[in-house]
């Protein structure tokens, strides 16, 4: 099965986890069976070639100096491995509001990686866009071209994003058209299919985001933590519910909890408002600002906490609960959409959004009765439902299905 991938945005040295579950899937589809071929389509979409804002294309210094390093990119098929193939053909882009951010030139990227493909395998079996926009309106405009089937999964949290509706609250044709027109819509949780669904847009399927059980696991050595250790990773910003996390942690003081401390995980620009917060709230000996981290750095920051809490207020799907619960760590989320296909009574704990008593509450719980839970158990559940080994192969289901319709 030949199989070319648009993803909408990619890992870079710049932004090494923008889309890593995209790059991530493409691999595992590869290493399932050398009887799969991949083909992922790039033309600079993670920022390297983007030129953010109108008033970007004001400032002549920036344009050149963007335009210079546009033309030293150069084309390039990068063998990942024998069965998958990374095609690159730049392409500088701006802010839509001007000459459509130079749209045409990245469906005419497109469609030259998806022709160097050909001339690598053969025919193409399927297109897989990750996201309706840009990537899933591309593969609509390749699959009519050469008359290929195309699925397209959504990951857009919220769904839609901002500007992305009518004024009457309907999708943009560009949204609207390439889910419509799709042979099969893919939505990474329960929640996230009922909202596409109600867009009067065909029925998604629930397929979850894979995650890797090689590299996230249970540590063979655990941790013995003289203070019981919250773990976050996030972007830190307001939807994260960082705010609440700071509050919740305050609260606990006050309750007469004092051996524990919650470690953060991410970067971001309110990084100094929250640290601030954490100042006035006198709470910094029970905070740990850790900065942006790794994969490694992450896995032992998993590994070596007793449980994991993010109460975020949407999340689509929600990798990092994924990955804590594959490490066999216990997990605090929210009703925010997603987490509630991860989160059940084996492996944690479910909270109302933006409610910091439940919050506080949850994590006094957790604190009180972490012997509940049992890391093994924990993992467990994970692998019968988000493992490489479960849902790789209920995606090749479904590209036969499409394939063979």
């Amino acid at each position: 099965m030949n199989i070319f991938i648009i993803p909408s945005w990619y890992p870079t040295k710049e932004s090494p986890v923008a889309g890593i579950f995209f790059k991530e899937q493409a691999s595992y589809l590869a290493e399932y069976s050398s009887c799969n071929t991949v083909g992922v389509s790039l033309w600079g979409q993670s920022n390297d070639l983007l030129l953010w804002r109108v008033k970007d294309l004001l400032l002549p210094k920036k344009i050149m100096n963007k335009f210079s390093y546009g033309l030293n990119q150069k084309k390039k098929i990068i063998n990942v491995a024998f069965n998958l193939f990374e095609f690159y053909c730049p392409v500088i882009t701006w802010s839509e509001r001007l000459l459509k951010g130079n749209f045409n030139g990245v469906l005419e990227a497109n469609n030259y990686n998806f022709e160097k493909f050909v001339e690598k395998v053969g025919k193409v079996d399927l297109i897989h866009a990750h996201v309706s926009y840009p990537a899933g309106f591309i593969a609509m405009c390749l699959a009519q071209k050469y008359n290929i089937p195309y699925i397209i999964t959504e990951h857009m949290g919220p769904f839609p994003f901002p500007g992305l509706l009518n004024k009457d609250n309907s999708l943009l044709d560009k949204v609207f058209k390439p889910l419509n027109k799709a042979h099969k819509i893919i939505a990474v949780s329960p929640s996230l299919a009922e909202k596409i669904k109600s867009f009067n847009l065909p029925e998604p399927i629930f397929i979850p985001n894979v995650i890797n059980e090689d590299f996230f696991n249970v540590s063979e050595k655990q941790q013995q933590n003289s203070r019981f250790t919250f773990f976050c990773l996030c972007a830190i910003e307001p939807t994260k519910g960082i705010p609440e996390l700071l509050y919740a942690t305050k609260r606990l003081i006050l309750n007469g909890r004092s051996s524990f401390i919650v470690k953060i995980g991410g970067d971001g620009r309110f990084l100094p408002d929250f640290k601030q917060l954490a100042t006035k709230l006198n709470i910094n000996d029970y905070i740990t600002w850790l900065g942006q981290l790794d994969r490694n750095e992450a896995r032992q920051h998993y590994q070596d906490c007793d449980a994991f809490v993010l109460p975020s207020h949407f999340e689509t799907f929600g990798v990092v609960y994924a990955e804590a619960i594959a490490c066999g760590k216990p997990i605090i989320g929210t009703y925010a959409g997603g987490p509630e296909c991860i989160i059940n009574e084996v492996n944690g704990l479910l909270v109302k959004v933006r409610d910091i008593n439940d919050l506080t509450s949850k994590m006094d719980y957790m604190i009180e009765n972490i012997k509940h839970y049992k890391s093994q158990d924990i993992r467990s559940d994970f692998e019968r439902r988000f493992s490489k080994k479960v849902v790789i192969p209920e995606l090749l289901n479904l590209y036969n299905k499409v394939i063979n319709i």
